[in-house]
């Protein structure tokens, strides 16, 4: 076996790798997220213009360019004749982009732990030193890259209101706000006119197409949309919809958050030929907290916020003349591949990590087997 010696980092890595650390189990992986086991549910949620789709948008904010700091080693611990061959021990230091306590650490590895797990990463370790998360498996190095780039997503998702639609940024409109304005800075709500409210947009339930035009406030040109550091779930936020929103590209003003997916217990998928959809179950709190806000947008519109990225916002029962209750259970459909389906069930299902994680390259080393 040949190999070059990592810089800096070796002993520390070599080091924890000696002590043995035990693997985190699914139910220890589950208890550090805060997450819960899964339950099967369907149910359809009507919606506007197009299936409820959140997959173009899903993909692109999981596509985070991720370099994950690899350490090859022949330790007494890991043999050839244990691994197949190609297969390299990984290990991966992730950093937070913030200063982060322990309890923050403790809690990120076991988001991280259980979205590997459900991806079938098997055998993975991990443990928080010195204001890091030390990550170990062993697999295919390309592979294992990429599904730590996966999972190294935020992960946040807000059911937010939409209030308004706005047009295009313009810096030259109005604020004189060239970069995207702070957390705060947003109207909090929209002229009469140009909200968009069951009796602004007059849903024709035969159809489920609203009847009525409802302008853009033109207003919110001056404004950009708001970063995803600013992504705030108190305040409100301009979002531009994603491609296979039901929007296509336009901006719309949302509300503060009234559902988190921290209120989702479970997200399953179920395939309808030739999609896949993406049952949610709800917990008690989230399914009372939904309902309400869905009562209230009934034939109005629910923006599906991840990461500052505005997936869909489906129109709320438009073939319905009175509101039902979703209970606890909704089911997100249209336009799902298999893989964009699993990575947001997968998202739902770890929970989000409490602070942003990043792998470092300061130290990078390999060997092949």
């Amino acid at each position: 076996m040949s190999g070059y010696e990592t810089p800096e980092l070796s002993g520390q890595l070599l080091a924890f790798l000696d002590e043995g650390v035990a693997p985190v189990t699914a139910e220890e992986a589950r208890a550090r997220s805060d997450s819960r086991p899964n339950r099967r549910n369907s149910i359809q949620w009507n919606h506007r213009r197009s299936s409820l789709v959140l997959a173009g948008a899903f993909a692109l904010v999981l596509a985070v360019g991720v370099i994950a700091l690899v350490s090859v080693t022949a330790g007494s611990h890991t043999s050839h004749s244990t691994r197949p061959p190609g297969h390299q021990l990984f290990v991966a230091r992730l950093v937070p982009e913030i200063k982060a306590t322990n309890t923050q650490l403790d809690r990120a590895s076991g988001v991280v732990l259980r979205r590997l797990q459900l991806l079938d990463q098997s055998g993975v370790r991990a443990t928080v030193s010195n204001g890091s998360i030390i990550i170990t498996t062993s697999g295919e190095v390309s592979k294992l890259r990429s599904m730590l780039a996966d999972v190294l997503a935020p992960g946040h998702l807000l059911f937010r209101p939409v209030l308004c639609a706005a047009p295009a940024f313009n810096p030259k409109k109005g604020t004189g706000v060239k970069s995207a304005p702070s957390a705060g800075i947003l109207p909090a709500s929209c002229p009469a006119a140009n909200q968009l409210t069951a009796a602004n947009l007059g849903v024709n339930t035969n159809t489920g197409v609203p009847q009525l035009n409802v302008s853009p406030w033109s207003a919110l040109a001056g404004y950009p949309s708001t970063r995803a550091a600013d992504d705030i779930a108190t305040h409100t936020v301009l979002l531009t919809a994603e491609p296979n929103s039901g929007f296509a590209g336009e901006r719309l003003l949302l509300g503060p958050a009234e559902v988190s997916g921290g209120d989702v217990s479970s997200a399953q998928l179920e395939y309808n030929s030739p999609n896949w959809d993406l049952d949610l179950t709800l917990d008690p709190v989230g399914s009372t907290e939904w309902n309400t806000l869905a009562d209230r947008q009934f034939h109005a519109f629910i923006g599906f916020d991840v990461d500052a990225s505005l997936i869909s916002a489906p129109l709320t029962e438009p073939s319905q003349a009175t509101f039902a209750s979703f209970g606890d259970k909704v089911q997100i459909s249209g336009g799902f591949t298999h893989t964009t389906a699993n990575e947001l069930a997968i998202e739902l299902e770890s929970g989000p990590l409490p602070v942003g994680l990043r792998a470092v390259s300061s130290a990078v080393g390999g060997a092949r087997q």
